[in-house]
């Protein structure tokens, strides 16, 4: 009997595992929390693979609201239909919310500090480098299917948008529709 190359599918996650993952991706999200979101779903527990990532995230980019916390809201309808993007939520905000609350008031109180502005200049620079590293892991899907045109608008909008500093409106409306004829015009 033949093996199948297809990789086996993930088990659907509970509500329990969809809540829990959450909380995990809220706590240590520091830097921003897309990074581990993605190491959550795609790498770790495999409940999606780098393309569905990539284009669940590009639908949340595009809606009002947090990226990662729409991310949440949406893979977890995905799996789990409204309880799911319930728990998900939860499990996203909660802790999250809780933390920058005390942060927030330590902050006020200590916030002018020379060895806080310190510590908090190191963070910039560790969030940065976290936001590069994710920009490389969601473009490496269109380099290994050699998506030469969708390469081309990704670096035309990091030309535009980062040193030409084309406002963000000008940027949506401009390079969301071509975005969406390019995958009409040339699906993968």
């Amino acid at each position: 009997m033949a093996q199948s190359s297809d990789p086996v599918p993930a088990p659907i996650p509970t509500l329990w595992g969809l809540f829990s993952s959450f909380v995990i991706v809220s706590i240590f999200g520091f830097g921003g929390t897309l990074a581990w979101a993605r190491r959550m779903t795609v790498d770790e527990r495999k409940w999606m693979t780098s393309a569905e990532f990539n284009e669940v995230f590009a639908l949340c980019q595009f809606l009002p609201g947090p990226n990662v916390m729409n991310f949440a809201v949406v893979f977890g309808a995905r799996v789990r239909k409204v309880p799911g993007a319930i728990v998900a939520g939860l499990g996203l905000c909660g802790p999250s919310v809780i933390l920058m609350i005390v942060l927030g008031a330590l902050y006020a109180r200590f916030g002018d500090l020379p060895q806080l502005q310190r510590f908090l200049g190191g963070v910039v620079c560790a969030a940065a480098g976290l936001t590069l590293g994710m920009l490389g892991r969601m473009a490496q899907p269109l380099f290994q299917d050699k998506q030469w045109v969708s390469i081309g608008l990704m670096a035309a909008v990091l030309i535009a948008v980062g040193f030409f500093k084309l406002p963000l409106w000008w940027a949506i409306g401009i390079f969301v529709p071509i975005g969406i004829a390019i995958g009409w015009k040339w699906p993968s």
